[in-house]
């Protein structure tokens, strides 16, 4: 029956991204005639655009959006190929909540800990003072909490209320590495534990094993192993492969973060090729 569901939602969600593509083709004639010879940057927006707007009145419940997680859903129109993958955004530490949660009263220093001992583990030459460049970068104070550790201070244009993107930590993790002539932090995988924006929560069914080490690091390993084999949806505490005295535990907050059995958020992305362009884009939907 497992079989029958993902064969019937990988087929559904090809037919559904070749009609909506079709449709849009046919939208615009001159695009309808030009399109297998030349893509402009213009067209591409525009079919971007239109595929944007059709995919976010798509109805996705939870069982719809655990098994389309696990395939890529590919089309080609003439010289164009489009993939569509679609997965849960809830599958990453949210690390801007992460650092603010470092301000709690009362569990503030649990959680910086928490961030040094993480960096203990990578082996970094000065966790402290990587964790104190981050804190300043996303919620500073007047006076740095390190010497050193105010990048604004260097470089006026430096944005210090909040990371923005990849692109704004790995400004972060460059000074931090100079600094203290230390590559071990760029060993860490940044891209697989964190994520930007959007909530703190995190949907158990799509975080990785790293990512649940991080938050429940006293769990039983085999059981977070058993978690991210993904062979399920756990849609119930008591499904989880853990203790009913630890489930109660499980599904709480973490770090400032809170850990759930739910998504509230989509990550579409749509891989557009032909021999005039390559790109990719994403976009997110709301469940």
């Amino acid at each position: 029956m497992k079989k029958g569901m993902i064969l019937a939602i990988s087929l559904g969600f090809i037919a559904l991204l070749t009609s909506i593509i079709y449709l849009f083709l046919h939208e615009n004639e001159k695009i309808k005639k030009t399109y297998a010879k030349e893509l402009s940057n213009v067209q591409i927006a525009s079919l971007y655009s239109n595929l944007q707007n059709y995919l976010q009145n798509i109805e996705i419940d939870s069982q719809m959006l655990f098994y389309a997680s696990k395939m890529k859903f590919p089309v080609t129109l003439g010289e164009i190929d489009i993939v569509l993958s679609i997965s849960s955004d809830n599958d990453k530490i949210q690390i801007n909540q992460l650092l603010k949660a470092t301000q709690d009263e009362k569990n503030g220093a649990l959680v910086r800990d928490k961030i040094e001992q993480f960096f203990y583990d990578w082996r970094v030459a000065n966790p402290r003072f990587l964790t104190d460049l981050l804190l300043d970068s996303v919620v500073p104070r007047d006076a740095e909490r390190s010497y050193g550790s105010k990048i604004v201070l260097n470089d006026p244009f430096f944005y210090d209320k909040g990371i923005l993107d990849f692109a704004h930590l790995s400004k972060i993790i460059d000074y931090y590495a100079f600094k203290y002539n230390d590559d071990r932090v760029y060993e860490i995988p940044w891209q697989e534990y964190f994520k930007f924006e959007g909530s703190g929560h995190i949907d158990i069914n799509y975080a990785s094993y790293e990512v649940l080490r991080f938050l429940l690091d006293d769990a039983n390993l085999f059981a977070l192993q058993e978690i991210v084999k993904a062979t399920q949806l756990y849609e119930k505490a008591q499904d989880l492969p853990f203790d009913s005295e630890y489930v109660k535990r499980v599904l709480s907050s973490h770090y400032g973060l809170s850990l759930g059995l739910e998504s509230n958020m989509a990550r579409i992305e749509v891989e557009l090729n032909s021999p005039q362009y390559s790109g990719k884009f994403n976009f997110k939907k709301p469940l």
